[in-house]
């Protein structure tokens, strides 16, 4: 019952992500650019998991610059620290300029990372299978305790 009932919360927010990304990638030239972005820099922030003494939980970050150029072609630097995926973590390289980023021309400062977009319309996240996963194992656990229980009646 709880499965068939939270699940579509589960599948709203994958498609909004998807949707999302879809506007990002398929936006005209006149509203989204592209460029190759440098990284300057790239950390990890580890924290203990509260569920457990010896679980972690790792989050990945980026610094990268890049130039934008807005509606008259006047060029921006924009500089930024950013939190990733494992996947861009893991592609990313200090001092090379092979990130793809998308960035609207009206607002130089609001971008995305192109590969990241591209996971979001191919891949459920890992945040989202988790939910599924533990909410699928409560409900069956759920369901054998309850069916269980009427058996013995």
């Amino acid at each position: 019952g709880a499965f068939v009932c939270a699940a579509p919360c589960a599948c709203v927010h994958h498609r909004r992500g998807q949707q999302k990304a879809r506007r990002w990638l398929n936006a005209p030239a006149t509203e989204v650019r592209w460029a190759k972005a440098t990284v300057h820099r790239r950390w990890t922030t580890t924290f203990a998991s509260s569920d457990s003494d010896t679980a972690t939980l790792s989050m990945y970050h980026i610094n990268v610059e890049f130039t934008a150029r807005d509606a008259s072609n006047k060029g921006f630097r924009v500089c930024s620290d950013r939190q990733v995926c494992g996947t861009t973590y893991a592609r990313s390289c200090v001092g090379v300029s092979d990130l793809e980023v998308v960035y609207k021309v009206s607002d130089v400062a609001a971008f995305e990372f192109a590969c990241e977009l591209e996971v979001e319309l191919t891949e459920i996240s890992s945040s989202t299978k988790c939910f599924f996963g533990m909410l699928f194992g409560l409900s069956t656990a759920l369901g054998l305790v309850c069916g269980g229980a009427s058996l013995s009646v």
